[in-house]
């Protein structure tokens, strides 16, 4: 993934209030689809990783709807054009969902 490298936001950097929510509209969709994105916040702290191997993986929570306990983790990926001749993004995506009460 050297072209187009993983992202995630330190969630200990995030505030609730650099959420939104959106919603978007595919082709293949009846119904609009709602979903979370960051708005800029300066005091985010971002990680990338750009040389990930096919035997590594990135574990996050992605959604945490406890009001007391860190929000989403933003993530995305973005062009690097620094990357010469790379092998482009392929990526994999596995969600594992908890529930249960504290």
């Amino acid at each position: 993934p050297q072209d187009h490298p993983l992202a995630l936001c330190d969630q200990r950097s995030v505030d609730r209030s650099d959420l939104a929510i959106c919603e978007t509209l595919e082709p293949n969709l009846k119904e609009p689809m709602a979903h979370t994105v960051s708005v800029h916040n300066p005091d985010n702290r971002w990680f990338w990783f750009s040389d990930m191997t096919p035997d590594e993986a990135i574990v996050f929570l992605n959604y945490n709807d406890d009001e007391h306990g860190p929000p989403a983790c933003p993530h995305t990926a973005f062009h690097d054009p620094s990357a010469r001749n790379a092998v482009p993004r392929a990526s994999f995506e596995l969600r594992f969902y908890v529930f249960y009460e504290g």
